[in-house]
Formats: structure tokens, C-alpha cells, sequence
């Protein structure tokens, strides 16, 4: 348990400290805006429009479907980033368990991890870029049980790891 705290508090710790600029003044730009259109639409406009963007990508689809529907303002989008890579974050902890043996290999850990997170398309587009991170929390899942497989080999991982991986080709 305290080491998930402090896992998690470091997390946390270094992502505000980098984002906290964009937790109070930032908002939609280029790409993002388009987020903001597709919540005024009626749901038949905004899955089309969706649709003639992702054609390639039904999950993403489905997905930025459901963010429009619930909201057009930029800290939600915000938050979802952090969500994903908070539970992305974990889930990768929870697998590399094994691996980090010490509070050093955790700190190194966890800045490498985040350092794709502060690229300035992440930091920018924070709103288009969620599929991206989505695509992480499932990559995370798939490494999780992939471990868990060659483990205990269980044919039920094997089978979670392959959905979720495949999963990955129709979001991103």
C-alpha cells in the first residue's frame, strides 16, 4: 500500500507540476476544436462527422462519440488525459512490479513513462491526443495480461491480451 502512494503521489506530483500552466489557462486549439463542434451536433451529424475522420479507427469513434456527448470544455478533456495515463501509469507499475526494485528504479520509471506525455502535441492537443493515450491504457492491459499468461498460463490471458491488442489497431 505505501508504495502505491508513493507511486501514485509521484505520478501526480510531476504531472501537475508540468501541466499546471494548462489546468488554469489552458484551452482548445487547432484540432481540438473540433471536439467542441461535434458536441453541438445531434447524434446522427456528430457520428457522421466522426465517421468522415475515423473511418480507419471504429473505436475511436465510438469513443470520442461518447467525450462529445458529455462535454465541450477543455478540463474535461484535461482530465480524461490524466485518467488515462494515471490508470495507464498503474497498470504498467502494477506488471513491472517485479522490475522495480527500489525507490531510484520507481522515480526513473516513472519519468520515462511521462516523458511521451509532455511531447507538445500531448501538451497542445490535449483533446485529440486522447485516443493516443487510450491506446496506451490498452497496450498497458495487453502487457499486463501477456505477463499474467506467461506466468500462470492461463489461456484466459492469452485471450485478454489478444482483444486487447487488437483492440489497439481500430483506436489509434
Amino acid at each position: 500500500m505505501k508504495k502505491l502512494i508513493i507511486n501514485n503521489s509521484l505520478f501526480i506530483i510531476i504531472f501537475v507540476t508540468i501541466y499546471f500552466p494548462f489546468i488554469l489557462f489552458g484551452e482548445f486549439i487547432k484540432d481540438d476544436w473540433f471536439l467542441y463542434k461535434i458536441n453541438k451536433l445531434d447524434t446522427y451529424n456528430a457520428i457522421k462527422s466522426l465517421v468522415d475522420s475515423f473511418s480507419n479507427r471504429p473505436i475511436a469513434i465510438f469513443f470520442y462519440f461518447v467525450m462529445s456527448r458529455i462535454s465541450d470544455k477543455f478540463l474535461f478533456y484535461f482530465f480524461i488525459n490524466f485518467l488515462l495515463l494515471f490508470f495507464s501509469y498503474n497498470i504498467l507499475i502494477n506488471s513491472l512490479n517485479p522490475f522495480i526494485k527500489n525507490l531510484k528504479d520507481n522515480f526513473e520509471f516513472t519519468c520515462l513513462f511521462l516523458l511521451p506525455a509532455f511531447s507538445t502535441t500531448v501538451i497542445f492537443s490535449t483533446g485529440m491526443q486522447l485516443i493516443g493515450n487510450l491506446s496506451l491504457l490498452l497496450w498497458s492491459l495487453s502487457l499486463y495480461f501477456k505477463l499474467r499468461y506467461l506466468k500462470n498460463n492461463n489461456k484466459k490471458d492469452l485471450i485478454y491480451f489478444l482483444i486487447f491488442i487488437f483492440l489497439i489497431f481500430f483506436t489509434y
